[in-house]
Order: structure tokens, then sequence, then C-alpha cells
């Protein structure tokens, strides 16, 4: 025998020493279809009568014609109790299935397992586990997608998923993140909106973790302004300042907020070792760096007041100008400017989105 392989996930598709075998519609495929799902084990005589109808002679009859079908009539034997099919289970793609890789799996899948079988029972036994098969394996496929930068190439396929499978909760937020990704954002909150109100309609429930995180991802980066630099470059022979710089170093703990100051006269090298220790220290603080210069030797400027520094600072900060306190205590006070989509609020000081600011937003009077 050459190459032979029997499809179920979709139409039924026979392959017998590398050539296509029909089988007529009706019990013949019932029986084959029996027989497949459990490649060469016994399927008793009273399951197949059950599952095609008739008599037991019926069902000699409708073997005796699905071996002339198949051309082949050792492939079903009769045992004891029953009939066998003497294929091995992965030339079967049900069995085969759940053995391969993603790709391959994805590839055997060409529809609605026992599509034309004509079995209400075989799809509504079998059909279900597969199908939650399928499904993972495409989910984890389009997990793979979006690791990869692959955003925009799956909106479509997921906006189609999410259709044909309106309450797979993973899938939709799949499609959020990938169009938060793609620079969509008021897609992404638009999706997310509508399967809020079709789970809360249809189903009465809210939407589960996953889709929840991915909403609140796209919030907060939808909110808070991206990461900024504003160092002085970093010079590349900084030499003979190394006892100094690993003071300063050691003196900003890791995840603490630090205040450290460097004293001496002008001109001996201050701005650039404060420079060089910032961007050593920048990765602790990705959410951003800021730079400003007091001008406090700059010949021809006047120095910068603290006024003048906390409004620099405020508006790196997102900080529209408009809304900066005149007071330099209201600005002193200010230490989480706020930014506002939907009715919520993102504070730059609880990193977090909220109905209303906390009270760094409150003291300056907003």
């Amino acid at each position: 025998m050459g190459v032979r392989f029997f499809r179920l996930l979709g139409p039924l598709d026979v392959v017998l020493d590398g050539r296509h075998v029909r089988v007529p519609a009706g019990k013949r495929r019932v029986v084959l279809a029996a027989l497949l799902v459990k490649a060469r084990e016994v399927v008793g005589v009273d399951e197949l009568v059950e599952l095609v109808g008739g008599t037991r002679n019926a069902l000699q009859t409708t073997v005796g014609r699905l071996r002339e079908d198949l051309g082949v009539p050792e492939l079903v034997l009769t045992r004891a109790g029953g009939y066998l099919i003497d294929v091995a289970p992965d030339e079967v793609d049900v069995h085969l299935f759940g053995r391969v890789g993603a790709e391959e799996a994805l590839g055997l899948w060409r529809g609605r397992p026992f599509a034309d079988i004509g079995s209400d029972r075989l799809e509504r036994d079998h059909g279900p586990a597969l199908t939650e098969t399928y499904l993972a394996v495409l989910e984890a496929r389009v997990e793979e997608d979006l690791r990869g930068g692959r955003h925009e190439q799956v909106v479509g396929e997921l906006r189609t998923l999410t259709r044909q499978h309106p309450a797979r909760e993973r899938m939709w937020a799949q499609l959020v993140r990938a169009l938060h990704h793609a620079g969509r954002q008021a897609e992404a909150l638009q999706a997310y909106e509508d399967v809020r109100r079709k789970l809360a309609e249809e189903l009465g429930v809210d939407p589960g973790r996953e889709l929840q995180l991915a909403h609140q991802e796209v919030l907060r980066a939808d909110n808070r302004p991206r990461a900024r630099n504003d160092l002085p470059g970093d010079i590349a022979d900084f030499a003979g300042r190394q006892a100094d710089l690993d003071e300063v170093l050691a003196a900003v703990p890791a995840g603490t907020v630090a205040i450290t100051a460097i004293d001496g006269m002008a001109g001996i090298g201050k701005t650039t070792l404060a420079v060089r220790a910032a961007h050593r220290l920048k990765e602790r603080f990705p959410d951003a760096q800021l730079f400003v210069d007091l001008h406090s030797y700059t010949e021809g400027v006047e120095p910068r007041t603290p006024a003048d520094a906390l409004f620099a600072l405020l508006t790196a900060l997102g900080v529209p100008a408009k809304d900066v306190p005149d007071e330099l205590d209201a600005r002193r006070r200010c230490t989480g400017p706020r930014w506002r989509t939907a009715g919520r609020w993102w504070c730059w000081t609880t990193r977090a989105v909220r109905r209303r600011c906390g009270r760094c937003c409150r003291a300056a009077g907003w």
C-alpha cells in the first residue's frame, strides 16, 4: 500500500495509494468515520447500529459496500463483536492533529470536523474537543505573531475570528493589543467596548482578567507621555573622577528616589560628572530623564529661578504650560501631572489610571 491518509477535519477526504477515493454520502461515511475515530480499535456492532440505524444485517451490508468503495477489502476487518479499520492513528488527521506543531496542525484543519459525514452524534461527541484544540493552537500562533511584532498583519485575521467566536475573550484581548501596538488606539478602545457590551448583554458577565489587562495597557500607553530623555550627551573620554562617580552612584539605591548634590567651584567639571552619573542611572528611571540648566555661571544669562526650573520640569513631563500654577509653592506641590481620556485620568505619581487624579493634582488647583 502506498500513501494513504484520511481527513475528517472538514469534508471527508480519503487518499489510498496516492489516489482520492470517493465514499458515497450516507451510512457508509458514518461507519468509516466511526472506525477512523478509533483507528486499530474494535468498534462494537451495537455502537455502529446505533449510529447508522437499522439492523445488524443492514450494518453488515453497509460494511461490505464500504469495502468495495475503498477498493481494499482487508482494510476493514471483522473482529469478535465488531469491526476494526487497519489504519495507523498518524494516517488519520483527527489523531495526528494533537501530536504535531502549531503550523502543521493548522494546516490539517480544513473546516468543521465531520462536516459532511451526516452524523450529529459524531459531531457532538468529538467536534467540540477538536474545535477547542484548534482554537487554542490558533491563539498560540497569533501570540507568536504578536511577540514577533506582526501587529498590523494579524488585525484582519483577528477581526474575522472575533466575529466567528464572539465569546472567545483571548482573541478579543489579542485584537485589542494588536490594534494598540499598530498605533490604532481608538480602534483598540472601541474593540474593548464592543466585547464588554456584548458580554454584559448576552452573558451578564464582565470581561476577564486578560481582556482587562489589554484594556489597561491601551489606557496607560494612550495617556501618559512618551519616555523622555533630556540629558546632554555623555563624553567618551571621561577620566580621573571614577571615585567621585562611584560615590554619586552609591548614593542612589535601586528603587529609591534620591537627591544628590555636587558642590565645587566653577569649571571643575561638576556638570560633566552629573551627566555621566545620570547616563549610568537612566535604566533605573525609564519613565523620563530630565535636565535643567540653572545657568548659575553662564555669562550673559540670568540664573534660573526655582519657579522657572519647576516650570521647565513640569512642561517637560507633559503638563500644558497654561495649566502650570503661577505660585512657586503650587508648582512645588504639583508632583503628578494628569492626562485625560474618556473621563479617566493618568496620574504620573501613582502610575495608575483613575477616575480622578490624586492629591498631587488637587494641590495645584486642578
